[in-house]
């Protein structure tokens, strides 16, 4: 009966006061520190806090987010380092066989210069030999 009673007050409150509030006497400060609000402060307000809430939310995802970045970027940065020491063992294989490769070039020179001078040899003793018997044929 009490409830009853109560809600009867505040909607007869409500019907007398309410049309009657003008939002530039708000929000004011009653004797007990209570504040009165219009109703459509009272929904700014709670956008507000909702905002808020929202942009809490949000921001944890984004920390959350920038976390996961910061540990792919970690991990794409020890993949490089591996990565480049793997360039840099295999440009040293590619020098090594380089110079290998050279040092059997010029060794392969070496050895067609002396066949060379051998055939050079070997023909002027043939012809020598030739001439020789030739001219004691002839003679």
């Amino acid at each position: 009966m009490i409830m009853k009673t109560k809600f009867i007050f505040v909607l007869l409150f409500g019907m007398i006061f309410i049309p009657n509030i003008r939002a530039e006497d708000f929000p004011k400060l009653t004797h007990d520190s209570l504040v009165v609000i219009t109703p459509q402060q009272l929904k700014q307000t709670n956008l507000i806090f909702v905002e808020h809430n929202k942009l809490l939310l949000e921001n944890e995802q984004l920390e959350m987010e920038v976390l996961d970045y910061e540990e792919l970027l970690d991990y794409a940065s020890r993949q490089d380092s591996l990565r480049q020491i793997r360039f840099s063992e295999f440009q040293d294989q590619l020098e090594m066989n380089n110079r290998m490769i050279q040092e059997q070039q010029e060794l392969l020179q070496k050895q067609r210069n002396k066949n060379k001078i051998l055939g050079y040899t070997l023909g002027g003793v043939a012809v020598v030999a030739i001439t020789s018997v030739l001219v004691a044929i002839l003679k």
